[in-house]
């Protein structure tokens, strides 16, 4: 979908990841890494699947797991939002929660996982991860462009460094302030994000600067709102609400 701020903001294509089934643009990982694993027997009926998450991996993986018929653990931070926590439990998982930063989480989650009949996900370092999202969401992407040759689309977006006239990879630094005021503008659009498509959307605001006026410019509005309500992208809502 195109979105344009304003008349002096540019049209930014925005793929909306938050109408997957969980909410979530992990929902495409969470599939193609268990229906993989599945194929080549690595998990059979009733096994139990680990991820260390801070919540939306986990989430997508739960809610596969209920599907496939498969038990789910996950290890996540213990300052992850508690909305999080019960998106996890009610899709049938488990949550055990790990003080400590990301490093801790994905050790413990390792040494849980060293048990027979126990399929850890791996998503950080797991190569299916990002093959999920060359054969499905870059597939996804070119056909719903306008005026967009789909023609080997999937390799074209994995190889996008090689094309020619591909824009090249740079960091872009989103403060706080903005990222949130973003989101906010977004839910007044009616896009019900959370705070990572705000993010997105300041980075491919800046990043189209850059380029052409007719430059093609695609971001990822990665999760839905209700994830999100203890974040402190609602503090200003919750306290004039007087729920806090």
């Amino acid at each position: 979908m195109p979105v344009q701020l304003d008349e002096d903001s540019p049209e930014i294509w925005c793929k909306l990841e938050y109408l997957n089934p969980s909410g979530t643009t992990k929902d495409c990982i969470a599939r193609h890494i268990l229906e993989k694993a599945w194929r080549q027997w690595r998990v059979q009926p009733g096994d139990l699947v680990v991820e260390a998450s801070s919540g939306s991996t986990s989430i997508a993986l739960a809610m596969t797991c209920a599907q496939m018929g498969l038990r789910f653990l996950a290890f996540i931070p213990d300052t992850a939002t508690s909305e999080r926590s019960l998106m996890i439990q009610a899709y049938g998982g488990e949550v055990r929660k790990v003080s400590g930063g990301m490093p801790e989480v994905i050790r413990t989650a390792a040494e849980f996982s060293d048990d027979d009949g126990v399929f850890l996900a791996r998503q950080f370092e797991n190569a299916d991860n990002a093959e999920a999202h060359q054969l499905f969401t870059a597939h996804e992407i070119m056909v719903q462009l306008p005026d967009v040759n789909i023609d080997g689309c999937s390799k074209l977006f994995a190889d996008w460094r090689e094309t020619p006239g591909a824009a090249k990879l740079r960091d872009v630094i989103i403060d706080d302030f903005r990222c949130l005021e973003l989101t906010h503008k977004l839910w007044k659009m009616s896009f019900p994000v959370g705070p990572s498509s705000g993010l997105n959307l300041a980075a491919a605001i800046d990043t189209a600067r850059d380029l052409q006026k007719d430059a093609t410019i695609v971001t990822v509005f990665p999760d839905r709102i209700e994830r999100y309500f203890s974040h402190k992208v609602f503090e200003g809502l919750s306290k004039a609400s007087g729920t806090l």
